[in-house]
């Protein structure tokens, strides 16, 4: 029973994970470098690198996910 809500909060957290990549490639679309993603964000440069290779991995659910992120990331 204890299993459902921890596989519930890691879903969570894999969502949240894709929309914060979609919204840094985003960001990256518009020509600015990565540290200025970092200065902009406050992630540290390692982080954003891992969410850019996590949104390149799941490219194909990146589209759906992103689609909310606006409002999830905004």
């Amino acid at each position: 029973m204890a299993l459902a809500p921890r596989t519930v909060a890691e879903q969570a957290v894999t969502d949240a994970e894709i929309a914060a990549a979609a919204a840094i490639e985003r960001v990256l679309a518009e020509r600015l470098a990565v540290k200025d993603v970092v200065r902009l964000t406050g992630l540290d440069q390692a982080t954003v690198r891992r969410l850019r290779q996590l949104e390149t991995d799941t490219n194909d659910d990146v589209g759906t996910i992103a689609e909310g992120a606006d409002a999830e990331v905004a």
